[in-house]
């Protein structure tokens, strides 16, 4: 068995996030941004998914995350009904897969979370986002089609 490629937390979140690139990078996926500067994600994706959106987020030495978020172009004002809103709780609520929220121009943001401890397992966590990409396609073709352009 292969030893899988860890990541050791660092307080630097911009230094943790240029190493997990690389890593990312070597496993295949496709670094369409690399942050310069803490405020920016890290965007990654592979050939034909959707641009996945990353932000490390340290707390401690063994309580740390990656915010992953994915951006889908809105119906505008139309999100930002309540009947809409209401709905998005809705879906919420009854899945667990992603938050699902609207921003002030009424597009859909997914996002989900992974935490991990001192160290992250690149490979486990790439073996995440491909799973989390499939199941967020086929979540989003059955319940997003009301909200996305």
């Amino acid at each position: 068995m292969r030893k899988s490629t860890q990541i050791q937390a660092l307080e630097d979140e911009q230094a943790f996030t240029q190493v997990l690139a690389g890593a990312l990078e070597q496993l295949g996926w496709e670094i369409v941004h690399r942050p310069a500067r803490e405020s920016e994600p890290l965007i990654v994706r592979r050939p034909s998914t959707y641009r996945i959106m990353l932000r490390y987020i340290h707390h401690q030495p063994r309580i740390n995350r990656i915010l992953i978020y994915v951006l889908f172009g809105g119906r505008g004002s139309e999100n930002l009904s309540l009947e809409a809103l209401h709905a998005a709780n809705r879906l919420n609520d009854t899945y667990n897969l992603a938050k699902l929220s609207f921003d002030e121009d009424g597009d859909v943001w997914c996002q989900t979370v992974f935490p991990f401890g001192a160290a992250l397992d690149v490979e486990l966590f790439s073996a995440y986002l491909e799973w989390w990409d499939a199941a967020l396609t086929a979540w989003a073709q059955e319940h997003l089609k009301p909200f996305v352009a």
